[in-house]
């Protein structure tokens, strides 16, 4: 009888397990982010300077964080001088432990490798990300930093 219930308990447990994998690998991106900088064409140059009216980098003034939600969508806010300027909705998904799908705003429409260089800082990148807003496919680096 023993035998019985510890192999109900096993069957269980192994069937469990790809669930509990997904919800896990779902939280390593899952979450308020901000992206400080986004390069394009592997040039070290923050493009968010260029494409968001007022942003400067590494200052106080602005920012644009990204609320990537446990259903799949996604939303970019970006905030200046403590007013939002604008906010956009997108979706994502986690295809692999090191790699996330992510459309949003009109600057990325990208399978991006994730990059974790510790819990809260992570690189984003891509050799072919579609930017909309130039009508161009490139590649990408986001650098971003958990804010929750």
């Amino acid at each position: 009888m023993n035998a019985i219930r510890c192999f109900i308990l096993l069957f269980f447990i192994v069937l469990m397990f790809p669930c509990c994998k997904k919800i896990q690998e779902k939280k390593i991106i899952n979450g308020t982010w901000e992206v400080e900088k986004v390069e394009l064409n592997h040039a070290d140059y923050n493009v968010m300077e260029t494409f968001l009216a007022g942003y400067k980098s590494n200052s106080e003034c602005c920012s644009y964080i990204v609320d990537f939600r446990d259903d799949g969508t996604c939303s970019g806010t970006y905030v200046r001088n403590d007013d939002t300027v604008y906010s956009v909705e997108g979706e994502w998904n986690l295809k692999e432990f090191n790699l996330v799908y992510v459309k949003l705003d009109r600057y990325v429409d990208a399978d991006l490798d994730v990059n974790r260089h510790s819990k809260t800082y992570y690189t984003l990148e891509t050799e072919s990300n579609k930017v909309a807003a130039l009508n161009i496919t490139a590649p990408a680096k986001l650098e971003i930093k958990r804010t929750n």
